[in-house]
């Protein structure tokens, strides 16, 4: 038999049913909570449709359930649902909707409650709450739902109550929020904007949250929860891609936001394993923040060693931040020790730091940390304790102690201008340090590579090094043994400002007007143009013992090649 496509089955997905019809007024005054309710019930009983907000202040007292294939549509701009001050959420005891085996406290109260509903869409409408509302959790909870669309929606949320606009609560699947505007909590100390978790306490695949878009979202906040945050808590959570949002949080210096956006393994129920995030894709996103606590961007989990955090991408963002704080450890992009971390990518951002006080790190404990701009004050470094630090561009970071990288096993191609220090060793390690330019800043205690720690190895390869100041050194080694092959040294400054012992030096080619000594193991094939008088004064320790005292490199010793200049 063919298929008869104006069916009732086929239509009722075109339906559209005004809230109106079934006794809603959008007076701001009446309590309209009952009246959607219906028409999402009726809606729902044909199969499917639209309910549609007209314009107008609805005001809701009571949580509304949402039904499968039911959509909420509005008029953007004017279609309004106000939470008064008296709302009676699906929280327990006041709740007219309670979701069972899911544990809320008399607190936790949710505007709209999708429970187990699929497929629908919520479109063009604005969400404003009493100023004198204190207890609210939520506008939107997620849970059990499997292509949902949160569209061209606003939340306004300034007043008392610490809140979420859109609380993705548990396994939902196929779910894209998009091109929203949030202005949450600016009148209350907490209060986030969009999470997306995953509490079930069964780490498994199914019944994890997957397939979420967040896009095209306007964020604005001066409170100290996080804007977006994503998070397995005790589940998983798989395959989200963040894109296209804007992040703005205002200024709070008493209670200023600790974190913008979150990536957790886990927060809670400790006992669980396995929970985690993976697959997640942090790209072309814009954040200005006027003021922070902690990060930008946190990725990692500060509560179990047992958490995993897999295939995370933070890519083509810009991040323009400050801080009015003194002292403070805030870092714009931060990793943590805690969980099982793997590829974990960070590449092609652009971050500033465009106010007076330095912020500790820029990027921290990431894994790949590529191509990068880092610009501005920071205490500690730009890059620091990262596996691979390659290709990135820093600048402008003049702060007593601190470096353009630090820490980081794998350092090449880098390109730093105008820092106090180009790169700073001073924990145990291996390190490669290969193929970097460094350009110092005008300043007498100004070092390209400055390694005051004992490394178990270290390999200085290939890097160049600009020197202004005649006081400044491109090498500063105070401890260990080091290989150092094919360096160039320009400028006024020192070559090697300590003594050192070097296990092999080869290749290095020095373009010196300043004082420095070393003690090379071997000295081979280097070049060194000298403008001293008495030329360099080195120690091969092959030969002679440390404790017998210097002898000068002559000429055409060790295939050397030596050009005195004098003086």
């Amino acid at each position: 038999m063919p298929i008869n496509i104006f069916s009732k089955a086929s239509r009722t997905l075109d339906t559209v049913t005004n809230a109106k019809s079934y006794g809603a007024t959008g007076s701001g005054t009446t309590d309209d909570s009952a009246a959607i309710q219906s028409a999402v019930d009726y809606v729902s009983s044909i199969g499917g449709g639209t309910v549609f907000i007209p314009s107008g202040i609805f005001l809701v007292r009571n949580c509304i359930r949402l039904r499968n294939k039911v959509n909420l549509s509005g008029l953007k701009g004017s279609s309004i649902i106000k939470i008064d001050d008296t709302f009676k959420g699906n929280g327990s005891p006041n709740s007219i909707s309670v979701f069972p085996n899911v544990l809320w406290n008399e607190h936790s109260q949710n505007t709209f409650d999708s429970a187990t509903a699929d497929s629908f869409t919520i479109k063009d409408l604005t969400f404003i709450h009493s100023s004198s509302l204190s207890s609210l959790n939520s506008i939107i909870l997620l849970r059990n739902t499997n292509g949902v669309t949160i569209d061209s929606c606003e939340f306004s949320m300034s007043g008392k109550a610490s809140a979420l606009a859109v609380y993705a609560y548990s396994c939902n699947y196929y779910m894209r929020i998009c091109n929203n505007k949030i202005i949450n909590m600016t009148g209350a100390d907490t209060g986030g904007g969009i999470w997306v978790s995953n509490l079930t306490n069964i780490p498994d695949e199914t019944n994890m949250t997957c397939d979420v878009s967040i896009e095209g979202n306007s964020f604005t906040s001066n409170s100290s929860a996080e804007s977006l945050a994503i998070y397995g808590r005790d589940g998983i959570i798989k395959n989200t891609a963040v894109s296209g949002n804007k992040f703005l949080t205002l200024k709070n210096k008493s209670k200023p936001q600790s974190k913008v956006f979150s990536i957790y393994g886990r927060t809670y129920y400790t006992a669980s394993t396995g929970t985690g995030v993976e697959n997640i894709i942090v790209a072309n996103n814009l954040f200005n923040v006027e003021e922070f606590g902690a990060a930008v961007i946190a990725v990692g989990s500060s509560v179990s060693l047992t958490d995993k955090i897999k295939n995370v991408l933070i890519d083509s963002n810009i991040i323009n931040f400050k801080t009015e704080i003194p002292d403070t450890n805030a870092t714009c992009i931060l990793g943590y020790d805690t969980g099982t971390a793997e590829n974990i990518k960070v590449s092609n951002n652009i971050i500033s730091n465009t106010g007076n006080i330095p912020c500790k790190y820029g990027i921290y404990k990431m894994w790949n940390v590529e191509r990068n701009h880092v610009k501005g004050a920071y205490a500690k470094a730009c890059i620091s304790d990262c596996i691979n630090a390659v290709n990135n561009y820093l600048y402008d970071n003049m702060q007593p102690n601190s470096a353009a990288i630090k820490n980081s096993s794998y350092i090449c191609g880098n390109v730093v201008q105008n820092c106090l220090r180009g790169i700073l060793i001073d924990y145990e390690g291996t390190y490669n340090i290969l193929n970097n330019i460094i350009t110092l800043s005008d300043a007498a205690s100004a070092t390209g590579i400055y390694i005051v720690t004992a490394p178990s190895s270290s390999v200085i390869n290939g890097n160049t090094i600009y020197t202004v100041n005649s006081v400044s050194s491109a090498f500063n080694f105070t401890i260990g043994k080091i290989t150092m092959l094919n360096n160039m040294k320009f400028g006024t400054g020192k070559y090697i400002y300590s003594n050192i012992v070097l296990a092999y030096a080869s290749g290095n080619r020095i373009d010196d007007s300043g004082f420095d000594t070393f003690y090379p193991g071997q000295i081979l094939d280097n070049e060194i143009q000298d403008a001293l008088p008495v030329g360099h004064v080195c120690m091969d320790t092959s030969t002679v013992s440390p404790a017998i005292g210097r002898r000068k490199i002559l000429p055409g010793n060790g295939a050397n090649k030596w050009q005195v200049i004098k003086m």
